[in-house]
């Protein structure tokens, strides 16, 4: 556990969202999960360096954080540790919420698990029983995966890529893949959309440094075509 621990730390020292173009995907994201979280108490699982945090934290009723690296939570409480209602660093396996929660946060996070059924039937005790979790994971089946396989970069959609080592995601997600998780823990998909299309992988949309415009069509393009987005959104209740 401890390693685990040490491992999340090194990761969190080397990657700051805000200048990665995961922070581009946290942006559109809290933009689609905003009328979902207004006046809720909101528990987010993995703050990573705050994107999504400080575009939600004046809007939720009460936000709560549980995050599993002491660096992602210290950079996230200094910057809002007065308008926070809780911060815990902690595996989520371990969070035992001192309330629970209308909406529960899983953003781009259940990619990262061995286990993702076990770790969403615990987080089941995280919701109020009319409570939805809004989970997205980043879609196998996605624009720049196809063509990574048709100009011969990779030989399979699910190939792990140099990011999914780094950050060790062990989960390779499609609609199927995530609607079965989710059922297997319990919890009944009352919604599902994609968003953005990305043409590229990160590092070269990193590169491309797109003007916003062009990313707002993206993101409505992945809205679109949802089976070439590159991020796969569900809402879900329980049984």
């Amino acid at each position: 556990m401890s390693q685990m621990l040490n491992f999340l730390d090194q990761v969190a020292s080397k990657i700051d969202t805000h200048k990665d173009f995961d922070g581009v995907i946290a942006e559109f994201t809290a933009a689609k999960i905003y009328d979902d979280i207004k006046d809720k108490i909101v528990i987010e699982a993995g703050c990573s360096t705050g994107v999504v945090t400080e575009r939600i934290i004046d809007v939720a009723k009460e936000l709560y954080i549980v995050e599993g690296s002491s660096v992602y939570a210290n950079i996230v409480f200094e910057k809002f540790q007065n308008r926070l209602a809780g911060m815990t660093i902690s595996f989520f396996s371990d969070f035992h919420p001192i309330k629970r929660a209308e909406v529960v946060l899983l953003l781009n996070v259940l990619h990262h698990f061995e286990n993702p059924v076990g770790e969403l039937i615990n987080m089941k005790d995280w919701l109020c029983d009319d409570g939805i979790m809004i989970i997205t994971v980043p879609n196998m089946e996605s624009l720049h995966r196809r063509l990574g396989v048709a100009s011969g970069l990779t030989t399979s959609v699910s190939e792990t890529s140099e990011r999914n080592e780094l950050f060790k995601q062990y989960g390779r997600y499609t609609k199927d893949i995530l609607f079965d998780q989710v059922e297997a823990a319990g919890f009944e998909v009352v919604d599902f959309t994609g968003f953005f299309l990305k043409p590229f992988n990160h590092d070269v949309m990193i590169r491309l440094s797109l003007p916003s415009n062009v990313l707002m069509g993206l993101n409505k393009l992945g809205e679109s075509f949802p089976e070439l987005a590159s991020q796969i959104l569900v809402k879900v209740k329980k049984k």
